[in-house]
């Protein structure tokens, strides 16, 4: 069982069976995502062959293999990558929230804060340089990326310290649709990100692994290994002037932008990235479960970035046609949604996720529908329990209450939130 807290079930639980059965499937979601199984698949070594993604690779035309792990789910990916491997990965760096296994014969550096600049993300990012400059033509960079990297990559522009850089970036947070213009912004200005790793690795083959919480896989991290986005980099600086944030840039930083010069540079040679786990891999594997459990699976949405209120209203909507007299199926059905409730890449706002479920809590009309919400991040910071809670139309909600919340053991995967809507058939009477 992936989840710490006893989660809901138990017998004599306002929410009973229904709750047992949805806990079971948000399992089959995190199964279905699993970091380490995913760059298992991804990743193979037969016959002198390297298999990485949708990439094969004679491995005598290799002279190096290096990987750099970086985000939420580093540490799987990296262990996954290392096991299949073996002894062919010459050097490798880990940048995660959580320690590797005891065994793990890498660097590993640790960063707790997966959204925005630290001191330790700085130093990070200046030993993800180092390493990845040490490259040349005939070496491979495998980079895994996963979310978190956002924040544990940046290296502020020159010109600006990086308390000064968080600030920064914490007011483009404040603005519209953080979680799509705050990786643009960081893409344009981290030497590190928008294309900055793959330039420093001169000309090594980059064949990136990806976990992502769905949308453009490009700005992952803030893009550390694809080409400049041309058009982020153009419209970074009217999203600056809208947000009033212009003029506290650097002149330099400021002229090398309005040039459509991005940080980074521009790398040498196009770098290549795959996803490998994503949402629609978790809801694929809990609606199974769901169909295992004689539930009529059935999608609301792959990837919701609409913020708490919004996101509870495309759920609710979605009820209503299942849960109301003579409009489900017989044997029930399970509603999936995944989300991110517009917050930036890597973060772990539980007060969102609170938000979402009280929405979804006033807004059920039907004793038949039993809804959870899981962040597939589990608690890779203190202070961010639980992951996740369930609420139903009859038990007032109390995100304190241990019988309503979920919890999950960190590290394991991160495509954002998966929310389910478990709709039991109505029984008839007389």
């Amino acid at each position: 069982m992936l989840f710490r807290s006893p989660g809901p079930g138990k017998p004599g639980d306002a929410l009973g069976d229904a709750g047992s059965e949805l806990v079971e499937t948000l399992v089959g979601a995190i199964t279905g995502a699993d970091a380490y199984a995913a760059v298992r698949r991804a990743v193979h070594l037969e016959d002198g062959i390297l298999k990485v993604g949708n990439r094969f690779l004679r491995q005598d035309r290799i002279r190096e293999v290096a990987f750099l792990a970086v985000g939420n789910a580093a540490v799987p990916m990296a262990e996954a990558l290392e096991r299949v491997l073996g002894d062919v990965v010459t050097q490798g760096l880990l940048i995660s929230p959580l320690p590797p296994g005891p065994d793990f014969p890498f660097q590993h550096m640790m960063v707790t804060d997966p959204t925005f600049p630290t001191r330790e993300g700085g130093a990070a990012a200046h030993a993800a340089l180092e390493m990845v400059s040490g490259l040349g033509e005939r070496d491979l960079l495998i980079p895994l990326l996963s979310p978190g990297a956002l924040g544990m990559l940046s290296a502020p522009p020159p010109g600006m310290e990086t308390t000064e850089f968080r600030r920064f970036l914490e007011g483009v947070a404040q603005g519209p649709e953080p979680d799509l213009h705050l990786p643009e912004v960081v893409a344009a200005l981290s030497p590190t990100q928008g294309g900055g790793l793959a330039r420093a690795a001169q000309g090594a083959r980059v064949e990136g692994l990806l976990v992502t919480r769905g949308g453009p896989g490009a700005l992952l991290g803030g893009g550390p290994i694809t080409l400049p986005i041309p058009r982020s980099v153009r419209e970074v600086p009217h999203l600056l002037r809208r947000l009033g944030l212009w003029t506290d840039l650097p002149e330099a930083v400021r002229g090398r932008l309005e040039g459509g010069i991005p940080l980074g540079g521009t790398p040498p040679a196009a770098p290549h990235s795959v996803v490998v786990a994503g949402p629609a891999d978790a809801l694929e594997e809990a609606g199974a479960e769901a169909a295992q459990r004689d539930h009529r699976p059935r999608l609301v949405e792959v990837h919701d970035t609409s913020p708490p209120a919004d996101a509870a209203r495309h759920l609710l909507e979605a009820i209503e046609t299942y849960a109301a007299p003579g409009r489900g199926t017989k044997s029930g059905t399970a509603l999936f949604q995944g989300l991110t409730l517009g917050a930036p890449e890597g973060g772990e706002d539980r007060d969102l996720l609170v938000q979402y479920l009280d929405a979804v809590h006033r807004g059920l009309r039907h004793r038949n529908v039993v809804v959870a919400a899981l962040a597939t991040v589990g608690s890779v910071r203190e202070g961010l329990t639980p992951a996740g809670g369930v609420v139903d139309g009859r038990t007032p909600f109390d995100p304190g209450n241990p019988s309503q919340a979920l919890d999950l053991a960190p590290g394991l995967t991160d495509v954002g939130l998966v929310a389910v809507g478990w709709v039991t058939p109505l029984q008839r009477t007389g």
